[in-house]
């Protein structure tokens, strides 16, 4: 499975998905993925790091930081972090001549006017009921902060911005263990398929992603096993297994450390909140 991702709407006529999320110290991180969308992330309390293409960005409340089109990127804390994502559907930003894969946008800045629009953005789309005229407002104040984006913190490219070798070899990397994480795997193995040495591969995989290839493997394991305890019956050592965990003692260790909770207890509170 590669960690390439497309975007669903929930109505087409609402060219964008706004939503917020929340990393705990010890609690779940996000394993990296890239779109063609861009991605426009607003930082509201804590902080952490974002790796965002090939650097490592430290971020704070108030930061804003612009993932451009088909960049790896990925958050890691170590305290509490909250932000907001907004990811803008290309097919709206070409309807209104403003093509994202050509335009490069500043990684990382403060911006207060930027900020308010994607705290607008957020609570009128999360609204619980429909405000009247919702849609053409929304649509307004997404093309006022693109136009903003641009103008302020954005610069036209003739060409489309490409991945070093490196990280297009992380990027395989990244696709090859997600497909292969349920068997043993091993750090050679990965850094032979993309032709590094393991030493090398091991350094720069960490630089990258901000993980040890162990770390990355048991949190891809670990996400996968979230979905298995939600929506299946079968057995936690049986779900350990399939995953990839040939320990039960140690696939409950590794989700305990990922998630804040026992494999057991996940599949509880799952439960309750689909009750």
């Amino acid at each position: 499975m590669s960690r390439y991702e497309t975007h669903k709407l929930q109505d087409r006529k609402i060219p964008m998905i706004c939503n917020q999320s929340l990393f705990l110290a010890g609690g779940p991180s996000d394993a990296g993925n890239w779109h063609e969308n861009i991605e426009i992330v607003l930082v509201t309390d804590g902080e952490g790091t974002l790796v965002n293409h090939d650097r490592q960005l430290k971020v704070k409340k108030k930061d804003i930081v612009v993932v451009n089109a088909n960049c790896l990127h990925s958050f890691a804390t170590t305290t509490r972090l909250r932000y907001i994502y907004l990811i803008v559907d290309r097919a709206f930003c070409l309807a209104n001549h403003l093509d994202t894969n050509r335009i490069r946008f500043e990684r990382q800045f403060c911006d207060d006017e930027i900020a308010a629009l994607i705290e607008e953005l957020h609570r009128e789309s999360s609204a619980g009921e429909p405000t009247p005229y919702a849609v053409p407002m929304i649509r307004a104040e997404l093309l006022r902060l693109m136009a903003l984006l641009c103008r302020r913190h954005g610069s036209e490219s003739d060409e489309p911005m490409s991945d070093s070798r490196l990280l297009f070899c992380i990027k395989q990397a990244i696709g090859y263990l997600h497909s292969e994480s349920h068997r043993d795997i091993s750090l050679e193995e990965v850094a032979t398929l993309v032709g590094f040495s393991k030493f090398y591969f091991s350094r720069e995989f960490r630089r990258i992603t901000g993980y040890t290839f162990l770390s990355y493997v048991n949190l891809i394991r670990c996400e996968k096993a979230k979905q298995m305890l939600a929506e299946s019956d079968r057995s936690i050592g049986e779900i350990g297994r399939t995953c990839g965990f040939d320990n039960q003692s140690y696939f409950s260790k590794t989700f305990l450390k990922r998630t804040g909770m026992l494999p057991s207890a996940y599949r509880q509170e799952q439960r309750k909140q689909k009750k």
